[in-house]
């Protein structure tokens, strides 16, 4: 029952593991694959759902326009509202854009082309529609040019995008299809005040401002930043790669650990191995005569060392740490408590804010990466652990080669599934052999430390007794 409960526990948590480091790879090739022609330095402020819609409004964008100078951003709302083609209608999600969306995102266009900035500056009534949308009104997909009547007013269809039809877009987007059309021609509309004409996000292309530059922006602009989610895209795509690395470190740290401790036991034992003949005879005759036992130990020692250097260089990084959690003090306990406590507020209660479809998946992502590098440690602490178990039973040779074919055939059986759920779930695979193949090889080495430590420390005992 023991070994039953052991093996469950071994597997889930080498599958967690794996997992683990394999979706956080593809939520970062998932984002990149969305980018827009301005690359990744982009700065994203979202009004937080729980905040009224008009703190953000056409006097205060403007000034804040004017505060950023020529860096180039695009603004967006949405709202709910009835559309319908000659045969019929439906509630659809209408997205009203300001500025070059293509700068910021990949649009996935089917047919046709995207809002451009010319459509809100000549005020044209043109609108582009998911293929839902396009299916579900007009029966097919061939509706470029065609009418397309929101709140009574008629839109020229200009393109068709597809929507993500995978398990993982269909679970988070709402079931209505998507229409975006240029803000300027919905603020035009009667029943809209334009000078208070609500915004909901704000997307800025920078190479420039740093987040507390943005929000000190803000607060020249009138507007309090602390209604608003502000992230900097290139600074978050680092954090889900860096989840990813700090995994692979976790294993890899502890593996040079441990190969530290038994590079120390080969020293003892070359060491052992000459002291004991130079009881007998001189150093070079003690060598000669011990030569080929300490041929082996070198290579063994040279071997260790190498890994040692190889492991530390292949999976050491450069650490980034957001400026706001590295305390001023790192003496002062009040203020570090008070960095993790705003950490963990800031995760538990983590708000939804107002964003295109694209942007609500990779919002989740973002999530889930988070979420899943929490399990990840803590399963590869788990798996770590049960590995250089220090019972006496786990120094026998057979239970070592045990685990090592457990642990193999796990980690395998672990990708393989992994794979699979995310082919499911239709986020990319990419799959980084050598991220593999260090996994495999610092677990193979934890599988069987506790056996090498026990036969060398051995060795050293019938030789003192020889």
């Amino acid at each position: 029952m023991k070994i039953k409960s052991y093996n469950l526990m071994l597997l889930i948590a080498v599958f967690i593991f794996i997992f683990t480091l394999l979706i956080n790879q593809s939520i970062y090739e998932y984002k990149q694959s969305f980018t827009g022609i301005g690359g990744e330095e982009k700065i994203t402020i979202s009004l937080k759902n729980s905040k009224s819609s008009n703190i953000l409004n056409v006097e205060k964008v403007n000034e804040f326009t004017h505060a950023i100078g020529n860096l180039p951003a695009v603004f967006y709302t949405h709202e709910e509202n009835y559309i319908s083609s000659d045969f019929q209608g439906q509630q659809a999600e209408v997205y009203c854009i300001n500025g070059d969306l293509n700068l910021f995102y990949k649009m996935p266009i089917m047919d046709g082309i995207f809002l451009k900035e010319k459509h809100n500056l000549n005020k044209e009534k043109v609108a582009v529609i998911d293929d839902t949308i396009a299916f579900e009104l007009y029966k097919t997909y061939d509706v470029k040019g065609r009418s397309l009547k929101i709140a009574g007013e008629n839109f020229k269809i200009i393109g068709i995008i597809k929507r993500d039809s995978s398990l993982l877009g269909s679970l988070i987007n709402s079931g209505k299809g998507s229409v975006y059309i240029p803000m300027e021609v919905m603020k035009e509309q009667k029943n809209i005040n334009s000078q208070f004409f609500p915004f909901k996000n704000i997307e800025i292309l920078t190479y420039s401002h740093s987040l507390n530059n943005l929000k000190e922006t803000l607060i020249r602009a009138g507007i309090n930043h602390e209604h608003f989610i502000i992230e900097d895209q290139n600074i978050e795509a680092t954090k889900i790669l860096q989840r990813k690395k700090l995994l692979i470190f976790l294993i890899s740290g502890f593996s040079v650990l441990y190969l530290l401790k038994y590079l120390v036991q080969i020293i003892k034992n070359i060491i052992n191995i000459i002291s004991k003949q130079l009881k007998k005879s001189y150093f070079l005759e003690a060598v000669n005569i011990q030569k080929k036992a300490l041929i082996l130990k070198l290579l063994k020692l040279v071997g260790v060392a190498v890994s040692i250097v190889f492991l530390w260089n292949t999976t050491s990084f450069q650490l980034y740490i957001e400026p706001n959690k590295i305390p001023k003090d790192p003496t002062d306990l009040n203020l570090i408590l008070n960095i993790i406590k705003e950490s963990v507020s800031s995760y538990l209660n983590n708000e939804k804010v107002y964003m295109l479809p694209i942007n609500e998946i990779l919002y989740f992502l973002k999530s889930l990466s988070l979420n899943s590098f929490l399990l990840g440690l803590i399963s590869g602490i788990v798996v770590i652990l049960s590995l250089i178990n220090t019972k006496k039973k786990s120094y026998k040779e057979d239970l070592c080669q045990y685990r090592f074919t457990r642990v193999s055939f796990y980690l395998m059986a672990g990708v393989f599934v992994s794979v699979i759920l995310l082919v499911l779930t239709g986020l990319p695979v990419k799959l980084i052999l050598i991220d593999i193949l260090i996994v495999y090889c610092c677990l193979t080495f934890l599988s069987w430390y506790p056996f090498l430590m026990t036969a060398s420390q051995q060795e050293i005992k019938e030789q003192q007794n020889y």
